[in-house]
């Protein structure tokens, strides 16, 4: 369920954005929110290492705030009078075009099918990398230096 919370805060955030800024194009919308996504993830869980609250609870509210700041600024919206405008999505027009976002695509998903069913084997990734995502539901903080459990110095 807390693997769902950031897909939602950036499609709500997606459709206020593009409900927001109606002369812009959904494309300059997306990317928007992507970047303003981005930054609010990095951003809160900086804050919520400095506080050590990187728990269920504390990643939770961080991802329902932006979801439930957008979806009210939609209701508001709705309840104005406006009409909620959804994207449309539309075929790219050239066939180079076409072909690029067909690679894209496939590039993407072959990318995330390979990381959801392949479990990391490298020294570095076991020891390192995927010890330090462990790590900080634990202390409730990320960790910025290398553990001592992991022949660290801290």
């Amino acid at each position: 369920m807390l693997a769902v919370l950031p897909v939602i805060a950036f499609a709500s955030s997606f459709l206020a954005l593009g409900n927001s800024h109606r002369a812009r194009g959904w494309g300059k919308t997306f990317t928007r929110s992507l970047v303003l996504s981005g930054l609010y993830l990095a951003l809160g869980t900086e804050v919520l290492s400095l506080l050590q609250s990187i728990t269920p609870m504390g990643l939770s509210l961080l991802w329902l705030a932006p979801a439930a700041v957008a979806i009210s600024f939609l209701v508001l919206q709705k309840r104005g009078g406006r009409q909620i405008l959804l994207p449309v999505a539309r075929l790219p027009k050239g066939w180079s075009d076409r072909l690029l976002h067909g690679i894209s695509i496939l590039v993407a998903a072959l990318t995330g099918i390979v990381a959801l069913l392949t479990p990391p084997e490298i020294w570095d990734s076991l020891t390192y990398h995927t010890a330090r995502v462990g790590i900080g539901p634990r202390t409730g903080a990320l960790p910025t230096t290398r553990p001592a459990s992991l022949g660290g110095t801290s």
